[in-house]
């Protein structure tokens, strides 16, 4: 057959066994065979194309010859993969033996690594794997005749090790060489063991006839297949040598149940609020990790086999409980949305304690939520079981740094796809969220914690992204402060240009990433380490409660959703934003990069190196949604180029969640989030049902009042009407929910200055909207003036009055950070007064309480202006 034929075959199988298992069966078609050397590549070919011919799924080969010297990718092809058993060098006879799985690429398959000290105490060839779409492993042996009653022993209670777990079913299959024993006439006569273990498993051998026929006609069964479910392995039969083989090939065929998916809708979840904690405890406590860690040689299957008692643990000491499909779950719909320089050429020794008092100090710091994981391991089980896990975290975590290799098993994550804007038909405008396994991410924060107090200083200082003290109404802040300062000459302009990258998490290219790790001072193991967590990593989609069947491969980027990641592309872009000309300002939240200037030949200029840069660190630039804002009456509107692209201009563009008009006004911004808000609090109304009126303010104020609230530093308005707007949602929200909830707040005698509204207020113990935004404001000045937060402009616009009469005033260079006019005709002065503040912040009166409150900041804030300065 043509390759182009059996390419149209392989398909075909493939489509075959695909639908099988998504009917929940797994049909394979196997054969076994001592196939006495495959060590070349036609021999390797010409048994892929007999399996194509014959339509075989899996080939079990003992006596493959293979050596560690013959490369993996002879017995690897587009079709088909291979899993190894090579003879050690440890072995007496250095030619030989071996065994090897043949197998079609699609069938999921996973190689179970062995200790070699186990090796030597028996000198038998084993190979081992896991079938990953049922709870079914294989396990292929070669023994030699030569092999001695002890050592053949020492195999067996091997064997029996590996047949551990109760709930797995187990096909052992092999060139045994053991004549002694006559299968098809059960005579059993064994003084090896093997009839008595496989007897304890309930495993029953099935072939009949003779697989080899001496020069003298006598006939024996040395290649055997022994399986715990004997009616999943069906018509066995002995057929003619494969190639140029001594032994008979042995022919038989599988029919596994598919294990439950996860894809398929949950009726019954553990309810880990009710775990036996105690109890769990304990039972992790009395194992002994470092001796069971040492029965297997690498990292990967110390990992499996923690997780594999850590899961099953969980399942003993957890109820099941069982959720209403019929509850309606509406928390997603109110989600927030939210050149290369000299660089240093010394690396850092970078010291990552992974000790267990350190871990337990990792996990005591997380916060327990139960949260989506691919197992029964979450955040709230890791942390109540902080105590017996930290010794056998810190083991594994420490082997995985020593050996600069991240394990495989957490190498694959759930994609879900956030909704951005647009319309949810066009899968470009959601953002894929990637959720890693729990005890994957409590790692990172290990490795990222030292790196981070390291190299963190190294960062520009206009990064306000995942960093501490920094966050975006901080960006914002900083950025619109600048433009109020430049704004103030007269006649002066601005040109603001928002910087938009084409999926940047997504295209970072590994290669030159950790080119960059390298050159930026991280020693060469953790490199090496990150070089590992990036390579070979999945991925599954996840919508609702399905998940796709199906993984891709994520080539480039760093995963959105990973602890590391934000921190690695910080490092990847921070060159570019210390290249950026001198008289140009900018401001950078992790991808999103703005720069402003007003001087538009420089722009332009910057525009430029942008742009060489992106091509030289292949980054896109999405020039269709780069937006550029002109402020200043002045303005000459020039047009600015990325390449031939002239980029649009726009009266506002949002800006890391905020509307910016060209008048900084955010008028439009405001009208936009009260519009939201109260489309937003008709939802609630509409899905909820309850007569708690707690019940209904908890809910406002964790879907509603934020989006009220973000940034309001910088649109706190100063007129009555935007007050008022404002307000408007938290208005008509508790009027309807006290009418629902049958409360009178008309005022009475004793409380007639109130308003209905500010009634409301106070039989609820709500704050209103315009205070809680004074508070805020205040927090934010007192964290700036106080140094807790990155505000490295601060010089600019405040410094102390050096008043000892009046030690509470400061004086303002130019505006006081933002314009928010607090202070409305007072702003033109000279001297901010925070007595005069604190008038203004109790002219909305709520209650006594709230006012003594607020002067108690206030005092606070005015002493620690006058120690700082």
């Amino acid at each position: 057959m043509t390759r182009e034929e059996l390419n149209v075959l392989f398909a075909i199988r493939k489509e075959v066994y695909d639908a099988n298992a998504k009917a929940g069966i797994i049909k394979l078609s196997c054969v076994l065979s001592n196939i006495r050397s495959i060590a070349t590549i036609e021999r390797i070919a010409f048994l892929q194309n007999l399996m194509e011919n014959k339509g075989i799924h899996l080939a079990f080969l003992t006596e493959t010859f293979l050596s560690p010297a013959i490369p993996e990718s002879i017995c690897n092809s587009i079709n088909f993969s291979c899993l190894r058993s090579d003879r050690s060098s440890s072995h007496p006879k250095s030619r030989g033996g071996g065994c090897a799985l043949l197998y079609r690429s699609f069938v999921n398959l996973v190689k179970i690594d062995l200790d070699e000290k186990n090796y030597i105490t028996h000198f038998c060839d084993i190979l081992v794997v896991d079938h990953t779409e049922s709870n079914v492993r294989f396990i292929l042996v070669y023994r030699p005749p030569d092999t001695s009653n002890i050592q053949t022993h020492n195999l067996v209670d091997q064997l029996n090790t590996l047949m551990a777990c109760p709930k797995m079913s187990y096909v052992l299959l092999g060139d045994f060489n053991l004549p002694g024993i006559q299968w098809a006439h059960h005579s059993r006569v064994d003084n090896t063991g093997l009839t008595d273990m496989t007897e304890s498993h309930n495993m029953i051998q099935l072939v009949k006839s003779a697989t080899r026929i001496s020069q003298h006609g006598t006939e024996n069964i040395l290649d055997l297949i022994f399986s715990s479910n004997p009616k999943a392995c069906f018509n066995v039969e002995v057929s003619e040598p494969l190639m140029m083989s001594d032994h008979n090939s042995v022919h038989f065929s599988t029919d596994f149940t598919k294990e439950a998916s996860s894809c398929r809708k949950v009726k019954k979840l553990l309810n880990y609020r009710k775990c036996d904690i105690d109890s769990l405890n304990s039972y992790l406590a009395g194992f002994n990790w470092a001796k069971q860690f040492s029965f297997f040689s690498t990292l990967n299957t110390k990992i499996s086999h923690f997780l594999n008692i850590f899961n099953k643990s969980i399942d003993m000491f957890t109820p099941l409980m069982t959720i209403n499909s019929r509850s309606v779950v509406i928390t997603s719909q109110f989600r927030p949305r939210r050149i290369l320089p000299s660089l240093p050429p010394k690396p850092k020794n970078v010291f990552v304690d992974l000790s267990p008092l350190s871990v337990f100090l990792a996990i005591s710091k997380l916060h327990p939520k139960i949260g989506y994981s691919t197992d029964r391991i979450n955040f709230y089980i890791i942390k109540k079981c902080a105590n017996s896990i930290s010794v056998p975290l810190s083991l594994l975590f420490t082997e995985s740094l020593s050996a600069r290799k991240f394990p495989d098993c957490w190498k694959t994550a759930t994609v879900i796809p956030l909704h951005k804007k647009g319309s949810t038909l066009d899968p470009s405008n959601f953002r894929p969220i990637s959720l890693t396994h729990p005890l994957a991410r409590l790692f990172e924060r290990l490795i990222l914690k030292p790196i981070k107090s390291e190299l963190a200083a190294q960062l520009s200082k206009k990064q306000y992204g995942f960093l501490s003290n920094r966050s975006c109404p901080l960006a914002l802040i900083d950025a619109t402060s600048q433009y109020h300062l430049t704004l103030s000459k007269p006649k002066a302009f601005m040109d603001v240009i928002l910087i938009d990258f084409r999926k940047a998490f997504d295209s970072v290219p590994h290669d030159l990433l950790l080119f960059k790790l390298m050159h930026f001072g991280l020693d060469s193991s953790l490199c090496d380490w990150f070089r590992s967590f990036l390579s070979n990593r999945e991925s599954r989609v996840k919508i609702d409660d399905y998940i796709s069947d199906n993984s891709f491969n994520n080539v480039s980027g760093v995963l959105q959703g990973t602890v590391t990641g934000p921190f690695l592309f910080l490092i990847y872009i921070n060159d570019l934003i210390q290249s950026l000309l001198s008289d140009v300002y900018s401001i950078a939240f992790a991808d999103d990069l703005k720069i402003y200037s007003e001087n538009p030949t420089s722009l332009q200029e910057t525009l430029n190196v942008i742009s060489d840069w992106c091509d030289q660190w292949k980054l896109q630039l999405a020039e269709n949604k780069t937006v550029v804002l002109h402020l200043g009456v002045s303005n000459p509107h020039k047009d600015y180029f990325i390449g031939n692209a002239k980029l649009a201009s726009a009266n506002a563009a949002r800006d890391l969640g905020l509307l910016v008009d060209c008048d900084l006004k955010f008028e439009a911004h405001i009208a936009k989030i009260v519009n939201n808000a109260k489309f937003n609090c008709r939802r609630i109304l509409n899905s909820f049902r309850s007569n708690n009126i707690k019940f209904y303010f908890k809910l406002f104020n964790s879907f509603i009042r934020p989006t009220l609230e973000y940034a309001c530093e910088l649109f706190h308005p100063s007129n009555s009407l935007s007050t008022s707007q404002l307000e408007s949602p938290f208005r008509f929200f508790s009027r309807k929910v006290f009418h629902r909830c049958n409360i009178s707040f008309q005022p009475t005698s004793s409380n007639a200055h109130l308003s209905p509204y500010e009634r409301r207020l106070e039989i609820s113990s709500q704050m209103s909207m315009y205070h809680r935004r004074i508070i805020l404001i205040l927090k934010t000045y007192f964290k700036i003036v106080t140094h807790q937060c990155h505000f490295p402009n601060l010089a600019l616009y405040v410094k102390p009055a050096l008043s000892p009469r009046f030690p509470y005033r400061i004086v303002l260079c130019d505006k006081i950070i933002v314009d928010i006019k607090l202070l409305d005709d007072q702003q033109h002065q000279n001297v901010l007064d925070l007595k005069q503040l604190h008038k203004e912040t109790v002219m909305y009166k709520n209650n006594s309480e709230t006012i003594n409150n607020y002067f108690r900041f206030h005092q606070c804030l005015m002493f620690s202006f006058s120690i700082i300065y």
